[in-house]
């Protein structure tokens, strides 16, 4: 019997004879049986009911995905709106080659009443641009001019080219950002 662990992982690709698919990791393996693994649990599979092959992965130490956190002040407020965050978002995702998904907004507009009325950490506008790789959101304070924003994607990207096209974008006047390797550990390695 050979056991596979880490580093040497093994995914393995089984078909039935109507079509349908399923990947396990491999636990281990015998003459008649594979032993494999996913989301927690563990099954044994008979040889010669499925069809089956090794799926090849990458053992070198990649990462899954990259998140961008963007904290920017100063910001130029007239640029905290739909309208102009939507432009913002089309533009970013031509410029760092992302496809745009669902986009969703959050804030007061028609509720002028409870806009007086919230705290202000809540005053302002949040976004949500689903892209087909993850992620892109937008946090706006509008009563004191910073943004917050969170890109991630398992697809690689420019970060410092998105971090000049965002600053010039909502003008502003001092930022902080890092950058956060996603899922170094994973077992499905991307980038």
């Amino acid at each position: 019997m050979r056991t596979a662990g880490l580093p040497e992982v093994e995914l393995y690709q089984f078909e039935n004879r109507w079509g349908q698919i399923w990947r396990y990791w491999l636990v281990s393996e015998d003459d008649e049986t594979f032993t494999v693994a996913f989301a927690g649990t563990t099954k044994i599979i008979k040889k010669g009911v499925y069809s089956y092959k090794k799926i090849n992965i990458s053992k070198e130490n990649k990462m899954y995905g990259r998140e961008l956190i963007l904290d920017m002040c100063g910001c130029d407020v007239s640029r905290f709106n739909r309208p102009s965050i939507e432009r913002w978002l089309m533009e970013l995702c031509i410029l760092i080659n992302m496809e745009r998904c669902d986009l969703h907004f959050w804030d007061y507009v028609g509720y002028e009443e409870e806009k007086a009325e919230a705290p202000i950490h809540l005053v302002g506008t949040t976004a949500v641009q689903f892209i087909s790789t993850s992620n892109i959101t937008i946090h706006t304070i509008d009563l004191v001019e910073e943004c917050y924003i969170n890109l991630f994607s398992c697809k690689n990207f420019n970060v410092p080219e998105a971090v000049a096209f965002t600053l010039r974008w909502f003008m502003a006047k001092s930022h902080v950002y890092r950058t956060i390797e996603r899922g170094v550990n994973s077992r499905c390695r991307n980038m």
